[in-house]
């Protein structure tokens, strides 16, 4: 019986800028993403016949709809091999609708995990070209590290590995759905402009200053997130000593950028205990 278990890394949005939208009708993205210590587990078993996909967490859809049987179907399909038997298992740690790519991490923890273990050979690029189709942020997730993510998220451009300070991450039980936050967005009739923010904010990160960064953390989804929680646990943060704090992606999870380990550890316990 074959097996392999992968670790599927979730994602900060230091940054993220909406230009407007391409040919296609996609929203054309810039962000600065940043991969987390934070991660699912994926158990990948050859066994049985057909697919299954099981998970410690019931609020989980474990059906057709979880991107973990979508990625793994598209890529026996992109390789033409029989969808024999494979049995997945899911020990979620990313929180739901948070913003940290929960969804794309398991996407792509599939595509890497079945590429090794049925010794497919496909290249990252091969493997990002796939993904990208079913998820924005499965080629960062793929890749991972502090990068510029362009277009709809298949443009990557790796960055100095962001490594000053410490983040601190808290989420309100409120969730927030990814395609609702895009239709708020758009119905927008002024869209907010970060041009020269999101510049400043890429320069800090290259110079790994996170003095500089902290100042400049821009997301053009947090204004329409509908979510009252995340700006009072933004203003929580900045006063527990948070060099700047931001929601991340379309929400609802919070980040504050503390100049230590340290001085973020000392939070945990508050941060532990909020009421909403």
């Amino acid at each position: 019986m074959n097996q392999i278990t992968v670790k599927a890394y979730g994602k900060l949005n230091l940054g993220l800028e909406i230009l407007g939208r391409d040919q296609r009708g996609y929203h054309d993205l810039r962000m600065v993403m940043q991969s987390v210590g934070v991660y699912d587990l994926l158990t990948i078993t050859e066994e049985g016949q057909g697919m299954r996909l099981t998970c410690d967490d019931n609020r989980v859809p474990a059906d057709e709809t979880n991107l973990v049987l979508k990625c793994a179907r598209a890529l026996l399909q992109e390789v033409g091999r029989p969808q024999s038997g494979l049995t997945f298992h899911l020990e979620k740690h990313l929180p739901m609708e948070a913003g940290m790519a929960g969804g794309s991490a398991d996407g792509a923890a599939v595509l890497a995990g079945l590429n090794e273990l049925l010794k497919l050979g496909l290249s990252q690029q091969r493997l990002c070209q796939i993904g990208v189709k079913l998820g924005a942020d499965i080629p960062f997730c793929l890749t991972g590290g502090t990068q510029l993510v362009e277009g709809i998220g298949e443009k990557l451009t790796p960055l100095p590995d962001y490594t000053a300070g410490a983040f601190l991450i808290a989420k309100p039980i409120a969730g927030v759905s990814t395609k609702a936050a895009f239709l708020a967005y758009d119905g927008l009739e002024e869209k907010p402009s970060y041009g020269e923010a999101f510049d400043a904010l890429l320069e800090g990160v290259r110079q790994n200053d996170p003095v500089a960064a902290s100042a400049y953390l821009v997301n053009a989804l947090e204004p329409v997130c509908g979510v009252p929680e995340v700006e009072l646990l933004r203003q929580r943060l900045l006063k527990a000593g948070a060099l700047g704090a931001r929601m991340t992606g379309s929400g609802s999870a919070v980040f504050g950028i503390f100049p230590t380990l340290k001085e973020a550890q000392e939070q945990l316990e508050d941060f532990s205990h909020l009421p909403f």
